[in-house]
């Protein structure tokens, strides 16, 4: 790269929607020390032609001051098909919630785990907010699931109570 060539200032928003799924990815498997570590080091590979200090700036501007705040207070700009996939997400989080049978790690243990790249993914709390509220912010209590697997899941989980609910 031609180290004379004028930086681009500002993530566009493919870029960002780049950076942001790295951080995603990245971030479930490890724990934020608090700085831009995973950011810089994506952008000096992946990102070259932009500015890192003028994108760093611009985070901090919108109170996102470490690579896990990135992920909690800034969200990519959707087009009307990812927001639909998005909402479709949620509804399965939130179905997922609705039907545990313990609230924590034990829900699963209950079902066959998957991961298909096709499929939308849902963010699932592996201690239910219900039961534990505390946890509700906690990144380290978050799973990513297909959305195969949780549809699996909730299948699973109505069973069991339809179960308990014949023997008593």
């Amino acid at each position: 790269m031609n180290e004379n060539k004028p930086k681009h200032l500002e993530l566009d928003n493919i870029a960002f929607k780049n950076l942001y799924s790295h951080l995603a990815l990245k971030m479930s498997t490890i724990v934020c020390k608090n700085d831009f570590f995973n950011t810089v080091e994506y952008m000096k590979e992946y990102l070259p032609e932009y500015n890192i200090d003028k994108t760093l700036e611009f985070f901090k501007s919108q109170s996102a001051f470490c690579d896990c705040e990135i992920l909690l207070n800034l969200l990519p700009k959707k087009n009307d098909i990812e927001k639909n996939i998005e909402e479709e997400g949620i509804k399965f989080e939130i179905l997922f919630n609705e039907n545990r049978i313990y609230g924590d790690e034990r829900d699963f243990e209950l079902f066959e785990g998957c991961h298909h790249e096709t499929e939308i993914p849902c963010v699932i709390h592996k201690k239910s907010p219900f039961q534990y509220p505390e946890l509700a912010f906690n990144h380290d209590n978050l799973i990513v699931l297909c959305s195969g697997c949780v549809k699996n899941a909730i299948k699973k989980f109505k069973e069991i109570k339809n179960k308990k609910t014949k023997n008593e």
